[in-house]
């Protein structure tokens, strides 16, 4: 499979806004079959240590979704140079 779909969450919508998960899949799309996948749970200390930049309002979006989503990125955090390896 040649494809890839990567997804990120983010404190933030700008170029600077800390990723505090990354999802991804290989795919194909003729087919709809989805290969190997990889997803992290990013440290926000990391991002902001590197000068990544959270937004007030992405971060009350975020104090507003369900506790399995708030959960989910406070379980298993790993660094974010160790995510991108």
């Amino acid at each position: 499979m040649n494809n890839l779909m990567i997804d990120l969450e983010t404190m933030g919508n700008k170029p600077n806004a800390p990723i505090v998960a990354i999802g991804a899949v290989f795919f194909e799309p003729s087919t709809g079959k989805t290969g190997a996948e990889f997803s992290a749970t990013v440290s926000l200390s990391s991002e902001m240590a590197l000068g990544a930049v959270p937004d007030p309002d992405t971060i009350e979006w975020w104090m507003r979704q369900s506790n399995e989503a708030r959960e989910a990125l406070r379980t298993n955090q790993i660094g974010i140079l160790k995510a991108l390896e």
